[in-house]
């Protein structure tokens, strides 16, 4: 199951079925409904059951139930308290009675026939969740029929299997006061009060249909410039709503099958195997490096398919770092002696490119040989004279300026992780005794930390330092450990493995150590605010969320997912597959965003 929008938090039980891409069209209709039809009120007969607690005020009552200010009333103004005696005013508490299970229900009657088939339908099922989750709030059984079909027992539930009865019911036959009558008969025939019985469907039934029962009637009008539904509800008070149709496409999914999770379509590429896949820091972009290039893939909105991928770089060129700054895709190719950022238009366009100086610390970067993974481009700075800083493959962080002559300077060694976290960069150092003695030749950085410029030196051995433009806000020293200082980010979390099982966390509030079970692999950290990490287990399908005090399966994938890199904003996946492609999918839905096939696997 999906979380679902904090508009439906309540509605868990009846939508977790439902494809996830489906809830942004229902939303709307479904508030909507919940509003006009209210909550549902219960018939029973008071005093029925054993006494079970206060149910509000009353007028009327015994004096031993007397609310307490009543009687702080008598002690400081007794004619006050005498006066609303006389007149009836006091306040008691009204006292509640235990109903028994199976005393209390409400019956929903649709119309099959030819007038609520095509979009009345889709309003049906809405009436049909919007009903059953009214009824669960107030402890009613609910049940419901097809009034064509009066010989079948009434469903109890509401399921993916009773839903699709509802929409695969049809009937060549209109309503008439036989099957309303053959209805009430049967419902009689329960043995059980009713509290609400709702007839649902099109004006021939609203005729049928006994007066002091409540009906909802449906039509849609003949439009040519919009698609609508109209319903009418009463009694006791007649409303009307207009509601909009979804698209054609989704239309036809709800009708079909609204359970059904879509996946996405599937591309091949033309060329060979796919070697590297990287998020963007904000998790909505997905660059992929291959035989054929460098890729960028933007990731679908739920229920959108995913737009044609950008190419930024040929297979000839070498990629060192990809992001995005001003809205654009950027990409940081590496020369013989220089590098050159390539920015990309919104429609998909290379710009002109800026040659990068390199200065300090050799020419380390433009003479790296290709690299088996790519490094994310990290902006910071000011819209107007924002800075790029790149992680490259032997461990150094340069900071791109596009002052100072467009220069590129070493901002320090031994990173073994660069990203956007917690509100700014997060570099993540861990500098072995071969690293500090390169930096014996270095001066200033260009960055401040409490107000002085600071050099080399003043980095920690073993730390992440968060920074902004010109500063850096907040320094964390690591303790030290046998790991490798791996470091996994998510947009409120920074995770660093201090030892082959332990993990150190740092979010905006607080920190913490945590300890993996051997066996385990850690997919990346918690996206959200609480300290905790994504696990695969050693089955390379279950996939846990590890926090402090408890841990919890997060979903079950299908597939093998021991290659899976996890998206820095939520729960989506982009993992290789054996036929030289790749995959993005929603962990928790299990719906593909992107598929990729190899022409040549």
């Amino acid at each position: 199951m999906s979380a679902l929008p904090a508009a439906l938090a309540t509605w868990g039980p009846e939508l977790e079925e439902l494809a996830p891409d489906l809830l942004d069209d229902l939303q709307p209709w479904l508030l909507r409904l919940a509003a006009s039809l209210g909550p549902l009120k219960s018939h029973h007969q008071r005093g029925e059951g054993a006494p079970d607690g206060f149910d509000g005020l009353t007028r009327k009552g015994p004096y031993a139930r007397l609310l307490g200010t009543e009687w702080l009333l008598a002690e400081h103004y007794p004619d006050e308290f005498l006066r609303r005696a006389a007149q009836a005013e006091h306040l008691f508490y009204d006292l509640a009675t235990e109903v028994p299970a199976g005393r209390r229900s409400c019956v929903v009657l649709f119309d099959a026939g030819p007038e609520q088939w095509g979009a009345p339908r889709i309003l049906q099922l809405a009436l049909l969740v919007t009903l059953a989750r009214r009824a669960r709030l107030a402890s009613v059984q609910f049940s419901w029929g097809l009034v064509q079909d009066p010989l079948k027992p009434l469903v109890q539930d509401l399921s993916p299997q009773s839903a699709l009865r509802l929409l695969e019911g049809r009937a060549a036959q209109l309503a008439d006061s036989d099957s309303v009558q053959r209805w009430r008969d049967h419902v009689a025939k329960l043995g059980m009060p009713v509290d609400e019985t709702w007839w649902v469907g099109g004006p021939t039934l609203r005729r049928h249909a006994p007066k002091d029962e409540r009906w909802a009637e449906i039509c849609e009008p003949l439009s040519l410039s919009e698609r609508r539904v109209s319903l009418r509800l009463g009694p006791p008070h007649a409303q009307e709503l207009s509601l909009t149709l979804p698209s054609t496409k989704k239309s036809v999914r709800l009708l079909r099958n609204p359970f059904e999770v879509q996946d996405a379509r599937r591309h091949s590429l033309e060329g060979g195997a796919v070697q590297d896949l990287i998020f963007s820091v904000d998790g909505r972009t997905l660059y992929v490096w291959g035989d054929e290039g460098l890729y960028a893939h933007v990731l679908p909105s739920p229920g959108s398919a995913a737009a044609p991928p950008l190419q930024m770089a040929a297979s000839h060129d070498i990629p060192v770092a990809v992001g995005r700054a001003r809205k654009r895709h950027l990409a940081v190719l590496s020369g013989t002696h220089e590098l050159n950022v390539v920015p990309y238009s919104k429609r998909g366009t290379q710009c002109e490119p800026t040659r990068i100086i390199l200065q300090d610390a050799q020419d380390r970067m433009a003479g790296a040989e290709r690299r088996p993974r790519l490094s994310p481009c990290v902006v910071v700075g000011q819209t107007h004279a924002q800075d790029l800083l790149v992680l490259d493959n032997t461990g150094f962080a340069w900071r791109i300026s596009q002052r100072d002559g467009h220069a590129a300077r070493v901002l320090s060694c031994g990173v073994t992780g660069l990203s956007r976290s917690m509100g700014g960069a997060a570099v993540v150092i861990c500098r072995r005794e071969e690293d500090e003695a390169l930096l014996e030749h270095e001066g200033p950085i260009a960055m401040t930390y409490a107000g002085r410029a600071m050099t080399q030196r003043d980095l920690p051995r073993r730390g992440i330092v968060i920074c902004d433009a010109d500063s850096a806000r907040r320094i964390v020293h690591l303790p030290n450990g046998a790991g490798d200082y791996r470091a996994l980010f998510s947009q409120t979390t920074v995770a660093v493995r201090i030892e082959p099982d332990t993990w150190f966390l740092q979010t905006r509030d607080e920190d913490g150590v945590l300890k993996v079970p051997e066996g385990h692999t850690v997919m990346g950290p918690m996206w959200a605010r609480a300290p905790g990490l994504i696990t695969l287990a050693p089955d390379s399908r279950t996939v846990h969320v590890r926090l402090r005090d408890e841990t919890k399966v997060l979903c079950k994938s299908p597939v093998d997912l021991s290659e899976a890199l996890i998206s820095p904003r939520g729960p989506v996946v982009a993992y290789r597959t054996a036929q030289a492609g790749f995959r993005v999918d929603e962990l928790t839905s299990g719906r593909s965003l992107i598929v990729y096939t190899s022409e040549t696997a």
